[in-house]
């Protein structure tokens, strides 16, 4: 893990070894020297891995996420309504490279996509996937045993007050 240099946030090019050996920065560093302190780049994924705080498994920075606040740094704005998509899929990367402004519905079916599996652990396939009328799905094996176990307990309960 390498720590990442100010100038390469700047210039957006190849990631290189910091020299900063200090774990606090004078009161007036800027900015982005007080970010790039708090990141540390994994050499085999080149995700930029947040050190700092964490909220909800995202990089805290201040008042913002801290992907959030490098591609505000780096683009200036991020587009009304727009969320930053993790390319990488890691919470705590904030390498704009691995980020992208995306609408919040394309956010959630990108994260989506990525769950095989049902959460009783029935695969997410042709044949056991069923999608409602607004593009959500559900296990189908899941929903036939609802169904099954909502009938059956009906049923008792009619048996019950007859």
């Amino acid at each position: 893990m390498e720590k990442l240099k100010v100038s390469e946030i700047k210039k957006l090019s190849k990631v290189l070894r910091s020299k900063h050996t200090g774990s606090r920065l004078p009161f007036r560093a800027s900015e982005i020297e007080r970010f790039a302190v708090k990141v540390e780049v994994d050499a085999v994924t080149g995700c930029w891995n947040w050190l700092g705080g964490l909220n909800r498994g995202y990089g805290s920075f201040g008042k913002t996420s801290s992907h959030r606040f490098i591609w505000k740094y780096l683009f200036n704005e991020i587009p009304e309504k727009f969320d930053i998509d993790h390319l990488c899929r890691n919470k705590k990367c904030c390498n704009p490279a691995h980020l992208e402004p995306v609408t919040r519905l394309e956010n959630i079916r990108r994260a989506a996509a990525m769950i095989t599996h049902c959460p009783k652990n029935h695969p997410y396939n042709a044949e056991n996937t069923i999608y409602d009328k607004h593009g959500w799905r559900f296990c189908r094996m899941c929903r036939v045993n609802y169904h099954r176990w909502f009938r059956e307990s009906c049923e008792k309960r009619r048996s019950q007050n007859h």
